[in-house]
């Protein structure tokens, strides 16, 4: 039996209590994203806050504000993945020991072709005339 790891989401979308939580899943040609829809309550009893699937009209609405975004997420998650079977190049490396960047700001770098950002130092201005 494999040990799974649970890291919780790699990105969540909200509009007030309404959630989208895009996962990373393992299946037999890599990672693939999926994601699930909840909406944030207050327990009447405990005071504790849950995660509920059930839905107002409002709620409706605001998912439907938020499913186009989250389809576009999906899609750089799912182009992420596929460019993780094979090796970044060493530009896009990290270059100082600073914290790691995130999952989600390592995908954007990747999609974006980018460069990590490193302070650039500023020209030291003189103040003569």
């Amino acid at each position: 039996m494999t040990e799974e790891k649970n890291h919780g989401p790699i990105q969540t979308l909200s509009n007030g209590a309404v959630k989208v939580k895009i996962w990373e899943q393992q299946g037999e040609n890599g990672s693939f994203p999926t994601v699930s829809i909840s909406k944030t309550y207050r327990d009447r009893q405990t005071g504790e806050l849950r995660d509920g699937q059930s839905f107002t009209a409002t709620d409706v609405l605001k998912l439907e504000k938020l499913m186009p975004k989250a389809y576009e997420e999906i899609e750089r998650w799912t182009e992420y993945f596929k460019g993780q079977q094979q090796p970044i190049p060493q530009q896009q490396q990290p270059v100082q020991e600073a914290a790691q960047p995130t999952l989600l700001e390592q995908r954007d770098l990747v999609m974006n072709n980018a460069a990590p950002l490193q302070e650039t130092p500023q020209p030291v201005r003189s103040h003569e005339r």
